[in-house]
């Protein structure tokens, strides 16, 4: 007797008594971890319906046959972890590989666990075929569930009561009443949630006689395990096949791969040779990348190298024919000068250049000097008439244009005080009754301005006289030049008696050398003509 056991024992038939504190009640649902326990009368019938053989726990089962450390060590560790995972999000485990490799040993070896409740083994070699036959396959696993979850037995029994051809039903029909109606009912009866974890292995799947059956078994599975009402996971054991591979598939639940293969010590050398070799591949192509890339990068290099060279050829070229169009543009200039020249010489005759532009100079630079001495000679005895009359004509645009601003000036003032007074007398008309005070003041401004008037009329006099004594200033200087060629004419002789007193040798010979200095500039000019066209040019 366990503890829950003895503690309903304790309150059995009592009465009249308080629990104190906070007491926490909870119904549980009892798991039982014998598989086939005497006394199952209950189930009337039903039981022929049952195959025996196909339990885990059955003597047909060789339980010592050969696995391999590896492939066992690591398919337990692999499914136990997804039983003990409770987040796990595929609730079907696909044990599969290849004849021989110990696919059935290693499920009765995980049939021995707390947490698996039933269990189906196919064989297509019995005897009697209870063990290939599919229809037996859910009333098996119903009866094993009533006896591993004691909970649940009265509502299975209920439903074989209820529907007495149930075994011979369809497979679906079966597991609706057998399995997913008593889960629901034992949920509903005991306000808790059902066990959790609760794993249901079929070994074999592959071994079933009807094809047909098979494929809507693992239909009927995929759909049981969507359903909320079925707390149960499922493990299914098998060769690989295409079928069943292509029917989970089609499932909309994940499934949990586990390939026995691949933990077979040969599997996993090959796996890993797989692997180098895969690796080996990625590096040889990476390498293969790289070089392309290298060759890419080459062939840019060269590219470049090329485009730099074509651009020093081509820079190179521009200098040549920039050369080319200096040295003609200069063999161009040569020859329009050479044109020039031999227009002139059509045009002069054939005598030197040099020689008829210099005489051209001379007799251009005699035009120039003979105006200038005709000047100086004719025109002293004139300059005091001239600068006096010049001095006359500027006193007399002097005092005119004092006279017109001191008649403007005057025009000024009157107009400023007529304006004033007209406005002061209109200011007091208007304001005489309403602002007496205010017609004074502006009496006195009229008075003020009148007297301002006044001065500004003086100082315009003052400037007025101002102009008139420099205009007399002036015209007293102006007396003075009739005087100016009396003074001429005495630095005149001074400057005869000096030329009288000279050696007529010594005056001849300087003579002679400013008429030297004078072809040398004309010479010097005509030089010059040349290079300027030149440059023009």
């Amino acid at each position: 007797m366990n503890a829950s056991d003895s503690t309903a024992a304790m309150f059995q038939n009592a009465q009249g008594f308080n629990i104190s504190g906070d007491p926490h009640f909870v119904n549980s649902v009892t798991v039982n971890q014998h598989s086939n326990p005497g006394g199952s009368q209950s189930f009337g019938n039903f039981e022929q319906f049952v195959s025996f053989e196909a339990l885990h726990d059955s003597a047909v089962h060789d339980s010592d046959r050969y696995v391999d450390q590896v492939i066992r060590e690591n398919t337990l560790k692999q499914s136990q972890d997804w039983m003990d995972n409770p987040n796990a999000t595929e609730q079907i485990a696909w044990l599969h590989g290849p004849a021989s490799i110990g696919k059935t040993a290693i499920a009765l070896e995980i049939a021995r666990q707390k947490n698996v409740v039933a269990t189906f083994f196919f064989n297509r070699s019995d005897s009697d075929g209870s063990r290939t036959d599919v229809n037996r396959l859910f009333p098996t696993l119903a009866w094993q569930l009533a006896v591993s979850i004691p909970d649940i037995k009265d509502h299975i029994i209920h439903s074989i009561n209820k529907y007495s051809d149930l075994p011979k039903k369809r497979v679906e029909e079966q597991f609706e009443y057998l399995v997913a109606q008593p889960f629901a009912a034992m949920k509903k009866a005991t306000s808790v949630e059902g066990p959790s974890g609760l794993v249901v292995i079929i070994d074999g799947i592959d071994e079933c006689a009807d094809i047909g059956l098979r494929r809507r078994i693992l239909k009927v599975i995929g759909n049981a395990v969507l359903d909320r009402r079925v707390p149960l996971r499922f493990i299914i054991c098998s060769r690989p096949d295409a079928q069943i591979q292509n029917i989970f598939d089609q499932l909309q639940c994940p499934v949990l791969s586990i390939d026995l293969a691949e933990f077979h010590p040969a599997e996993e050398i090959r796996k890993r040779e797989e692997k180098v070799r895969a690796r080996e591949e990625e590096l040889k192509e990476e390498e293969r990348k790289l070089k392309g890339r290298a060759e890419e990068i080459e062939k840019k290099e060269n590219e470049i190298e090329s485009r730099e060279e074509e651009i020093l050829h081509r820079t190179e070229e521009i200098r040549q024919k920039a050369g080319e169009i200096k040295r003609r543009e200069e063999e161009l200039m040569k020859r329009e000068e050479e044109l020039k020249q031999r227009d002139l010489e059509q045009q002069y005759g054939t005598k030197p250049q040099f020689k008829e532009s210099q005489t051209f100079r001379l007799l251009l630079l005699l035009l120039l000097v003979l105006p200038f001495l005709l000047v100086l000679l004719v025109i002293p005895p004139f300059l005091p008439h001239i600068l006096t009359s010049l001095l006359r004509l500027l006193s007399s645009l002097l005092r005119l244009l004092s006279l017109l601003l001191s008649s403007f000036l005057r025009l000024l003032s009157f107009l400023l005080s007529s304006v004033l007074w007209l406005l002061s007398v209109l200011f007091t008309s208007v304001l005489r009754f309403l602002f007496p005070v205010l017609s004074s003041v502006l009496r006195l401004l009229s008075f003020v301005l009148r007297h301002l008037s006044s001065v500004l009329q003086h100082l315009f006099f003052l400037l007025s006289y101002v102009l008139q004594f420099f205009s007399s200033v002036f015209s007293s200087v102006l007396s003075l030049l009739p005087f100016l060629p009396f003074l001429l004419s005495n630095l005149l002789g001074v400057f005869s008696d000096l030329l009288s007193s000279l050696d007529p040798g010594r005056t001849f010979f300087d003579l002679l050398l400013l008429i030297i200095i004078i072809t040398i500039l004309a010479a010097y000019g005509n030089a010059r003509i040349p290079m300027r066209r030149n440059m023009n040019v």
